[in-house]
């Protein structure tokens, strides 16, 4: 209905792709992931000067992502690269390649990133987002003392939101039972 009375609206089409793509999650239905990107597309379109661009294109990654597309979504996330200088999309990228075994790569992509470049692009909000999802490049690339490295400092940064991450996501667990791991809980 919004975008029926708004259909030139950067932010009604930004919106119909995050409530679509909660449904696709719901529903587990690849067409309405698909209805999402359509709509971030043109929310992206609309997007006035590019003020929005990189978050537009954050969403559409991160649905190529819960597609399981990791090429589409790696060649998104390089688009952000280019807008943004933020550390966590060049850790999306180095997440798609390690999804799609290229270990030496996405290993190679994350290797010169300081614990500065990691914190200072998130916001107050997402403190430790960088961090935890540079613990999952590692964590998908059988590294668990680099992997339990950066997620430690995710939970320094942000202990309410990472401490049950690291107790219940599912991405971890080809890490639970090192040494290291099991160090990061205790």
């Amino acid at each position: 209905a919004v975008i029926a009375a708004q259909p030139r609206d950067y932010l009604a089409h930004q919106y119909k792709g995050i409530f679509t793509r909660a449904l696709a999650r719901k529903q587990k239905s690849r067409q309405l992931y698909l209805d999402a990107i359509k709509a971030f597309e043109q929310a992206l379109a609309l997007d006035a000067g590019g003020r929005n661009k990189v978050i537009t294109l954050g969403n559409i990654g991160s649905t190529h992502v819960e597609l399981g597309d990791y090429a589409a979504a790696e060649t998104v996330y390089e688009e952000c690269r280019k807008v943004s200088d933020r550390a966590i999309y060049t850790v999306f990228v180095a997440q798609c390649r390690a999804k799609r075994a290229q270990v030496d790569s996405a290993i190679a992509l994350v290797a010169g990133l300081t614990r500065e470049a990691v914190v200072k692009g998130d916001s107050a909000s997402n403190e430790g987002l960088t961090a935890y999802n540079l613990g999952l490049v590692y964590v998908y690339c059988n590294r668990p003392t680099e992997a339990v490295r950066w997620i430690r400092l995710a939970v320094e940064l942000n202990a309410p939101r990472f401490r049950p991450s690291v107790e219940h996501d599912p991405e971890l667990d080809p890490i639970r039972a090192s040494p290291e791991f099991k160090s990061l809980l205790g």
